[in-house]
């Protein structure tokens, strides 16, 4: 999850940043215009509750983007993964109180014809002025079962729990809703009634405007950010896990090229005293800090001597002795002995 955090942090941010303004213009700068018309003041009681009613998610979104950005931009913070919940906490939060915005408005979105939506109207108020800040959900890049809590709770919320216990979903007859619309206007009368067919125009069009249209624009919208989620969720996945192969797959390399650059350094200290042996990897470093294999790394090991013996490398050594010496009869004694007793024979003759 840390690594999701690294990847997503942007898009997290720019999700809480649009939701905040989201809310910001859609129910705030909606509120001051609407308390400013109907000359309702901020210190009045119902003024200061719907401007906390509509403050409250925006601060909510805001609080959100700072400590993610906060989290994700502190060194000494290693778990950023809290990101995640926090972000899934805020659009919880979010639902709780959109929740009680609706259940606060119930008489306006259920109830009432003639102001707000009408009857049956929550369901395009749900889809005007609530549901857009799910669609950040579709690029926010949050886990899974993350999405999947989030959006089953606020369709549950939404469309179960606060409408059933409101009236959201009224259970009335054609003539009981023809009856209703004509109460709020004569003028559906000849509408209603000038139709000889065997569906109803008024009963069908309300239905249809009321509660099919925005109830399938919002079933499709929630099928289709848990589809795109479950789908990047996969995809997140695989990309960390071959990230994490890469790593293993690198590092593995790196531990190959140093165990073979040892043994090559070995292999030279072996064949040449320690003073030429390290200037000859000194200078080898140079050029090439890490041979890529054991054979070119003894190549250019050797091509690069050819060019250093050129010039001297002789060092002074103190109180040495070099002896010169041909042992009569080595060569037949050396093939017919093994090889430990012509060793044990030299170790005896020079020491």
């Amino acid at each position: 999850l840390n690594d999701l955090v690294d990847v997503s942090k942007g898009r997290l941010y720019l999700g809480h940043g649009m939701c905040a303004f989201f809310i910001f213009t859609v129910h705030i700068v909606r509120l001051v215009i609407f308390l400013a018309l109907f000359n309702v003041p901020f210190s009045s009681k119902k003024g200061a509750e719907l401007f906390g009613l509509y403050v409250a998610p925006f601060v909510i979104f805001l609080a959100g983007l700072i400590s993610s950005i906060f989290i994700c931009r502190s060194k000494g913070w290693k778990s950023r993964r809290v990101v995640l919940y926090i972000t899934e906490g805020v659009f919880l939060a979010y639902i709780v109180l959109f929740g009680y915005y609706f259940a606060y408005f119930a008489e306006l979105y259920y109830g009432n014809t003639l102001i707000g939506f009408g009857r049956g109207g929550w369901l395009l108020a749900f889809a005007i002025l609530v549901a857009p800040v799910f669609l950040a959900l579709f690029f926010m890049n949050l886990p899974f079962a993350q999405t999947l809590e989030i959006i089953t709770i606020a369709f549950a919320t939404f469309m179960i729990i606060v409408p059933l216990l409101y009236g959201g979903w009224p259970e009335e007859t054609d003539q009981e809703l023809i009856d209703r619309l004509i109460s709020y206007n004569e003028d559906y009368e000849s509408f209603c009634y000038g139709y000889q067919k065997e569906v109803n125009p008024c009963v069908f069009m309300t239905k249809l405007v009321n509660y099919a249209v925005p109830g399938i624009v919002i079933c499709t919208m929630t099928l289709a950010i848990v589809i795109v989620s479950l789908f990047v969720s996969r995809s997140n996945r695989k990309a960390f896990v071959n990230k994490k192969i890469i790593k293993a797959l690198t590092k593995q390399r790196e531990e190959t090229l140093m165990k073979q650059k040892k043994e090559s350094e070995s292999l030279l200290y072996s064949i040449f005293p320690k003073p030429v042996a390290r200037d000859l990897m000194r200078s080898q470093s140079k050029t090439k800090a890490i041979p890529e294999s054991f054979q070119s790394s003894l190549g250019s090991l050797s091509s690069h001597a050819n060019k250093t013996f050129g010039r001297t490398v002789a060092r002074m050594h103190a109180n040495i002795t070099i002896l010169f010496t041909d042992i009569v009869g080595f060569t037949s004694m050396s093939q017919s002995c093994s090889p430990y007793n012509v060793m044990h024979f030299l170790h005896l003759l020079f020491t």
